[in-house]
């Protein structure tokens, strides 16, 4: 994607595969810094979209001096994956900002994860749903969100499924999950 704005990197390959996340920075950003961060999820339903959906998104919270992310994941139409995929892609793109933060100037105790529709149940699962990493992950370092900002999320739709109750996070409420919003319209 081109996004001006955003330095770009690769936070994992998979099966030959680079995804890449895209990042935004206040101004004056310094890679010393603490700040908040957040990466958001795109949707399309687990078989299309661009990180591209949440640049807005990313200018937005970077004026505001959180760094904001956006994350490419694996869907169906470009890697001929199913959910779960695209979810262990996500919690693997928290694992890296958590791993990178001290050079993101990211302080690895706030970072949010949001998203909408299918990307909204990425950022939920990363959020709310224990497990679901990709082998060979540094199980060590949190792939959790400290705060999810959820639009629309796909909590229990068609979509979702396509996967295990146990790995929806509807039915992994309990007490202690990160503070969350949730927006629907």
């Amino acid at each position: 994607p081109n996004m001006p704005d955003a330095v770009s990197e690769v936070y994992k390959t998979v099966d030959g595969v680079e995804l890449e996340i895209h990042i935004f920075t206040p101004e004056g950003h310094a890679p010393t810094d603490s700040r908040p961060g957040i990466v958001f999820f795109f949707g399309g339903g687990f078989k299309n979209g661009s990180p591209e959906q949440f640049e807005k998104h990313c200018e937005h919270f970077a004026a505001r001096g959180t760094v904001a992310m956006t994350a490419d994941y694996r869907v169906a139409s470009r890697h001929d994956t199913e959910p779960i995929h695209s979810v262990r892609d996500g919690k693997s793109a928290m694992r890296w900002v958590r791993t990178n933060a001290s050079r993101l100037g990211v302080d690895p105790e706030r970072i949010a994860a949001g998203g909408g529709s299918a990307g909204g149940l990425v950022a939920a699962c990363v959020g709310a749903v224990p497990g679901l990493d990709d082998a060979g992950e540094d199980l060590a370092i949190s792939s959790g969100a400290d705060a999810m900002v959820l639009f629309n999320p796909a909590w229990m739709g068609k979509e979702s499924k396509r996967m295990a109750d146990s790995d929806l996070p509807y039915y992994s409420i309990r007490e202690g999950l990160p503070p969350s919003i949730m927006m629907f319209g």
